[in-house]
């Protein structure tokens, strides 16, 4: 509301992004009524050709969406593989979508931070903005260093490649991969460019005749040619590391120590003003993003929530738990966590695992886990969709609410942080910016633990409690406390024991 109010007072024409697609979603249905305009990415639009009337109908395809069943969308359509598509200009409803948030009558335009840095770096844009919004900002750092990085198999360099382009080995530095990647990426555009004749070629034949293969292997190619030349383009210092894919396969992964070297050219494109606003946001988000500290005006409101609705409590008790008494302890802390559940069965509630593990030991382990739902990386939304709309008095135990998604009123009237959320000490980016920087890896904590504490509190007359069973909260809150917001400060409070919970809210 305050990004909208300050574009329309304004006269701007402003580009908002979010970081999510529940957040996306959640806006455009809030703001289309004063004239925001929504555009995403390709792999949300069905491709018109590809449908059973279109020109590609009844083209046989291969691959994860052909196998289930699944509709052909505008990222993998034969236009993106040079074929010539005679409803791009009308008729496309993702090219139809971006005309319309290009339009400069279009003075709200929607999307999201992965878009708009892909649009302006591979596509035309979107046009002038004179305001850019930085929704749920915290996420600016992240989302500019997954676009900046990239990650390369074997696999996808071999199948598109010759046999001579194989990757380098584990001890190549930095500028060896820059020229390999500049070297196979003028390769592979000479190659993109070949199979495009041939496609054309197709198309003057009538479209007869070619295998789907074909434009399969074009895509790829454009695809490659894209991360090859984040390779070839590495400035600044970058992480190289040895990792699996999300098929198990081998892989390496390049990224940036610090992204935020590339946040004017790739994020803020010139634009007059940025806000940037979060519940969470700090004048640590400024210096991380590359931003002269003269350049920022930072302002920090006092929450209008009362603090006696949003207690955040942490249980001093023998079954709080660490990492360190993990295995020890582990009946004594799931003993608890029963505890504080049994005294609100007449309400939903979420725990926050941080981990799938954690998260499949709690359902596991505690007695109530037929009230549990939990979920895997590719169910969240549906998962969570049906715990908001339950009339049961459900629990949501899960790794991936810390943000992006919230509970008000009687959706979750108390959650459970059953870890402190320090990003991962082994992730050998993390460890690169903490060495560099030693409140990098608290700051990060920090932001991920008050994001949890706003899941379920979400106005002024709205009530929910957070309930903290994780020891490491005292000292990390005594020796971090200076990264702190206040509203998140004012609200801790320390239990020796179980108190009753705050009463239920009506309607629920």
């Amino acid at each position: 509301m305050v990004g909208v109010c300050a574009a329309l007072l304004s006269n701007s024409r402003a580009m908002f992004l979010t970081s999510t697609k529940a957040l996306q979603a959640q806006s455009s249905a809030d703001y289309s009524s004063v004239g925001m305009v929504e555009i995403k990415g390709m792999n949300s639009y069905e491709c018109v050709e590809g449908m059973p009337s279109g020109r590609f109908g009844d083209m046989k395809r291969d691959g994860y969406r052909a196998e289930h069943g699944m509709p052909m969308m505008c990222d993998e359509a034969p236009c993106q593989s040079g074929a010539l598509c005679l409803k791009r200009d009308d008729g496309c409803l993702y090219y139809d979508a971006v005309r319309r948030a290009a339009n400069p009558q279009s003075k709200l335009v929607l999307g999201n931070y992965a878009y708009w840095m892909s649009i302006n770096k591979y596509g035309e844009g979107l046009g002038s903005f004179n305001l850019l919004v930085l929704d749920e900002a915290h996420n600016a750092v992240d989302e500019l260093g997954k676009f900046m990085g990239t990650e390369l198999t074997p696999h996808e360099v071999s199948s598109v490649l010759p046999s001579e382009s194989r990757m380098l080995d584990a001890g190549a530095d930095q500028e060896e991969w820059r020229e390999w990647g500049g070297y196979w990426c003028i390769f592979a555009s000479h190659t993109l460019e070949m199979i495009k004749a041939q496609i054309r070629e197709w198309e003057r034949s009538g479209g007869r005749g070619m295998s789907y293969a074909v434009l399969r292997r074009a895509r790829d190619l454009r695809r490659l040619i894209n991360k090859l030349a984040t390779v070839a383009g590495m400035r600044g210092e970058w992480i190289i590391d040895r990792v699996e894919d999300a098929r198990g396969r081998p892989a390496v992964k390049f990224d940036p120590v610090w992204p935020g070297t590339y946040a004017e050219d790739t994020l803020f494109r010139g634009i007059e003003k940025v806000l940037l606003i979060s519940a969470t946001a700090s004048p640590k988000l400024g210096e991380m993003l590359d931003i002269p500290p003269q350049h920022v005006a930072f302002q920090e409101y006092p929450s209008t929530f009362p603090v006696s609705r949003r207690p955040v409590i942490y249980m001093a008790t023998s079954g709080a738990m660490n990492i360190r008494s993990r295995a020890r302890n582990l009946h004594s802390w799931i003993t608890l966590l029963d505890q504080i559940i049994e005294r609100r069965l007449d309400r939903k509630g979420i725990i926050h695992t941080v981990s799938y593990e954690r998260m499949r030991e709690v359902f596991r382990m505690s007695r109530w886990r037929q009230r549990m739902l939990t979920h895997d990386s590719y169910t969240t939304r549906k998962v969570i969709w049906e715990f908001k709309n339950s009339r049961e008095n459900l629990i949501l135990v899960s790794p991936a609410v810390t943000t992006g998604y919230d509970f008000p009123y009687t959706e979750a009237e108390y959650q459970i942080i059953t870890k402190m959320p320090f990003p991962d000490s082994r992730d050998r980016v993390v460890k690169a910016r903490n060495d560099r920087d030693r409140d990098y890896r608290n700051h990060l904590t920090m932001q991920n633990l008050t994001q949890m504490a706003g899941r379920i509190n979400r106005a002024d007359d709205d009530r929910g409690e957070t309930i903290i069973i994780d020891s490491d909260f005292v000292w990390f809150i005594n020796k971090n406390h200076r990264l702190a917001h206040r509203w998140f400060l004012e609200a801790i409070r320390t239990d020796q024991y179980l108190k009753p919970p705050l009463p239920k809210l009506k309607g629920g």
